[in-house]
Order: structure tokens, then C-alpha cells, then sequence
């Protein structure tokens, strides 16, 4: 199954369902091997002539289509597509995405598919009603009327080549920074100073709390921190590479799989902790399987856990890389089928 893996990592795990709307579901013509869109009576919407589909976003999928060639889809079925050749594009935000050309500067656009903006020689999805773009080498913070606001003092997650793989934009009114020390803090979406460098690497706000390190990259010791920079809790992860994206933080909870048969539900406030024992149950050993959220439920392995600890259900399939959490009532499992949030096989 071709499809972008957007929702299986760290940050997506945080989305809501304001994001995802009413959006359409996917289906394979099992001739063509191509996807398109159906809504939930089964009404093809989007015929299958597309190479690789995608959840979506505020009412907007990226897909691609039989040339290879970025679009993007609107939940009522029109497609944005571009004379130029398209290297990237980005999920909307505050109804703007972002296209980054093959050749050429990046340039903001509505959802009605019209160039809204000037263009940059770099630039970064909008989040919160701020973007940050480049232009002479300066990285500037703008609004959604794309008027300069102030200048970074430094670049965020470091230099601009080096920083491409993580996200540049602020979350819950911060965004990481680092000093000439290679320390990192983070600046309010005012310009000034909100908690000062001390941390080595820079976890990204979801509500009030960071998942955040003070120790080195071979340290197994991290740090759930809010907004003022107090340290909240301590964890550790021993077995894993990238523990960061073994980690979900929901509200005051933070879940976490210190092992592959043990999943812990921690609220941070009230400090309960639950321990469920989840058996191996579709992938066997593989150690890199971890928890995602799903509404307000817990997906792990074919388990669906809820918040206060109880397994709710199982869903029988065959677990795989490209499986894509669509919405908060479907999963679009590697096996091209559709599974509710209570397990159960969904044929529109």
C-alpha cells in the first residue's frame, strides 16, 4: 500500500478531531492497484487514479498522482494541482498550505488553490497564526496577512540546512531555540526569551508539557517539563534508539511503552500511574512497535486501550509499517481495509 506515513510518528499522535472534520476514506482499485475516495455511504468521490493518498488535515489531503506530481484533495472531492513541478507540499493550517516548488521559491496558497503570498527563499507551515520564512538569510516571524513580525535572534533547531528534518513552527505559544552554546530554550510567540537554554534536546510543546533532555544523546534519562520550564517528571527509556517516539503526550497524560509487553499511563497532575501488561499480539518481537493515539484511546499493537487503563478491544488484522490512523473513528490498516475504533472491519 502506497501511502505517506503522517500520523505514525511523535508530533501527529497529537492531532484532534477538529483537524481531521468529515473527511472522505480511502479505497484501492484492486485492478489498477490505484486509490481514490469514497464518503461514508460509499459514494465514489475522488476516482482511484492516484498513486499515494493521505489522511486529512483541516479539510485538505495531499496526495499523488499517476505523474508522481504532489496535489492536494478538499474533503468535497476538488483537486489542487500545479503547472509547475512540486517537490513537497505541507498540510493546511489556519486554511494556508505551503508548496515548495522542484525549482523556485516557496509560496503560501488558499484553499481555493490561489497564490495568497510573496515568495521565500524558505519557508514553514503556519501554526497558531504565525509562520516563520527566510528571506536575505534572516529568518522573520510572520502573520496570516504575511506581515513581518520580528526576527528570530537565532535559528530554531539549529542552522537552516541542518534543521529541515524537524518542524519549525511554535506549539502551544513556543518554539526551540538554541544558543552559541548548542543549548536549546524556547521564545514565545511575543519575540521575547520564555525559558532560558539549559536543555540538549528540544522536545515540542503539546498543551503544557515538553518531553525534553538535559543529559546527553547516550543518557537513557528524560524530563516531562510545562510551560514555565519546571521540571514535572523523570523517565527513563532503555531499550530504544528514538525514545522520543515511543511517548504520547494527551492533556495532563503522558504514555509511554518502557518495554514491548508493558504500556504506562501517567497523569501528571494527579501523579497515578497505571502499568497494563499487554501481550504480543500481532507483531511478536519487534521492538519498535509503539503506542499512537486514537481519539482518546491508546493504539498499541492491535490493542485498543483507554486512558484509564482498561483493553477495550483487539483489532484483528495484520499490523504493518503503512498502517495510517485516517480519523478518529477509522484505521486504514496495510491490508487496505478500514477498522473502527471498536475493531471492527468497516466497508463503506
Amino acid at each position: 500500500m502506497k501511502l505517506r506515513n503522517l500520523v505514525i510518528t511523535f508530533l501527529l499522535a497529537f492531532f484532534c478531531t477538529s483537524l481531521w472534520g468529515q473527511s472522505l476514506l480511502p479505497f484501492k482499485d484492486d485492478w489498477t492497484g490505484k486509490y481514490g475516495f469514497k464518503d461514508q455511504d460509499g459514494n465514489v468521490v475522488v476516482e482511484p487514479n492516484l498513486r499515494e493518498v493521505n489522511p486529512f488535515y483541516n479539510g485538505i489531503a495531499i496526495v499523488e498522482n499517476e505523474r508522481r506530481q504532489p496535489q492536494y484533495v478538499r474533503s468535497d472531492g476538488k483537486i489542487i494541482s500545479f503547472t509547475q513541478s512540486i517537490y513537497e507540499l505541507n498540510n493546511f493550517s489556519d486554511d494556508i498550505g505551503l508548496v515548495r516548488p522542484q525549482s523556485g521559491d516557496f509560496f503560501y496558497i488558499s484553499k481555493e488553490g490561489e497564490t495568497i503570498s510573496p515568495e521565500y527563499d524558505r519557508a514553514y507551515p503556519f501554526s497558531e497564526g504565525v509562520a516563520i520564512v527566510i528571506v536575505d538569510d534572516k529568518l522573520t516571524v510572520i502573520n496570516t496577512s504575511f506581515e513581518p513580525l520580528f526576527e528570530l535572534p537565532v535559528s530554531p533547531y539549529g542552522s537552516v540546512g541542518a534543521g529541515d528534518k524537524y518542524a519549525h513552527e511554535f506549539n502551544s505559544g513556543l518554539l526551540a531555540i538554541q544558543n552559541a552554546d548548542g543549548k536549546w530554550g524556547y521564545i514565545g510567540i511575543d519575540g521575547e526569551l520564555s525559558i532560558p537554554p539549559k536543555f540538549t534536546y528540544p522536545g515540542e510543546f503539546v498543551g503544557n508539557y515538553a518531553l525534553t533532555k538535559m543529559t546527553d544523546r547516550y543518557s537513557d534519562e528524560w524530563l516531562i517539563i510545562n510551560n514555565s520550564g519546571d521540571t514535572i517528571f523523570t523517565v527513563e527509556f532503555p531499550r530504544f534508539d528514538h525514545p522520543e517516539a515511543h511517548a504520547i503526550i494527551f492533556g495532563d497524560y503522558f504514555i509511554w511503552n518502557p518495554d514491548r509487553e508493558e504500556i504506562i499511563i501517567r497523569n501528571l497532575v494527579d501523579k497515578i500511574e497505571i502499568q497494563i501488561d499487554v501481550p504480543k499480539y500481532l507483531s511478536g518481537y519487534d521492538d519498535n512497535i509503539r503506542p499512537y493515539l486514537w481519539d482518546e484511546k491508546i493504539l498499541y499493537d492491535g490493542s485498543i486501550i483507554s486512558l484509564t487503563g482498561e483493553i477495550e478491544g483487539k483489532i484483528e488484522y495484520k499490523g504493518g509499517s503503512d498502517d495510517v490512523i485516517w480519523n478518529n473513528e477509522y484505521l486504514y490498516s496495510d491490508d487496505q481495509k478500514l477498522y473502527t475504533i471498536t475493531g471492527e472491519e468497516f466497508k463503506p
